[in-house]
């Protein structure tokens, strides 16, 4: 692995924020590490700053300043120590009641997945949607299927998720959650990956990310063939309940490590 890679394992870091710290000498994350004293619990990121005004004066805070080279460091600290480190303490609510929910949409709502989990008992709610009139109707139903408990905390994960559904009470987008909280030796804040990275077993899947997604239904819509449309559905469904899982194992990985 190039330098230039190393240094562009993470989100925070492009080519400008790069060319700053290898001006100060820093061309990898263990450089990095070292530089900031990041093996002690909470990392020396005025060392960092002062190599880099020494260097660029106060140029630099246009590009690495307020919470970035904070998030750079940690992030460093991250990869080489390879484990998560927390910035800040994290807890999930729990309620009698939890869904998990992801949508796939492009101009409506085709395709919706639920997860509800009472105690021990889990229910798998999905619908397949061929038109917007009809996705409407649906996304009204699942508005309703909320309305109907008492005691529940939903969980999305970025999107127009929450938006769609009118989820403004006891709702939880854990990817903010895990963004602000966590830092993780990862480039990618991608609801599958994080779940892999906490171990969730990701089945086959023909469907990589949302745009591949969206295509394929744009493809299943277009087809005349009976078969190949079935194929797409299940297809668009397989992604569907993967995110859905992915989400509700995130949650439980984070349950478990930190309470």
């Amino acid at each position: 692995m190039t330098d230039e890679v190393v240094l562009r394992a993470i989100r925070q870091i492009g080519p400008v924020r790069q060319s700053l710290l290898e001006a100060c000498g820093i061309h990898d994350f263990e450089q990095l590490y070292q530089a900031a004293e990041c093996w002690k619990d909470t990392p020396n990121i005025n060392s960092v700053a002062d190599r880099l005004t020494a260097t660029h004066g106060r140029v630099w805070k246009q590009k690495m300043g307020g919470s970035y080279l904070s998030k750079i460091i940690y992030s460093a600290k991250s990869i080489v120590e390879n484990k998560p480190i927390r910035l800040q303490p994290i807890s999930l609510p729990t309620a009698s009641t939890e869904f998990y929910i992801d949508l796939e949409y492009g101009d409506f709502t085709f395709c919706i997945g639920v997860k509800a989990v009472e105690g021990d008992r889990i229910s798998k709610f999905q619908r397949f949607i061929d038109s917007a009139r009809d996705a409407k109707r649906t996304v009204l139903e699942f508005i309703d299927l909320f309305r109907d408990v008492e005691d529940y905390v939903a969980y999305t994960w970025s999107g127009q998720d929450s938006k769609i559904l009118g989820l403004k009470r006891n709702h939880v987008d854990l990817y903010s959650t895990v963004n602000r909280c966590l830092m993780m030796p990862m480039k990618s804040f991608n609801v599958k990956d994080v779940a892999v990275y906490f171990g969730h077993q990701s089945p086959p899947l023909s469907i990589r990310d949302g745009l591949a997604c969206l295509l394929t239904f744009d493809e299943y819509r277009s087809s005349k063939d009976k078969q190949t449309r079935e194929r797409l559905r299940k297809e668009i469904e397989d992604y569907n309940w993967n995110d859905v899982e992915s989400l509700h194992d995130i949650a439980q990985a984070i349950r478990r490590k930190y309470g």
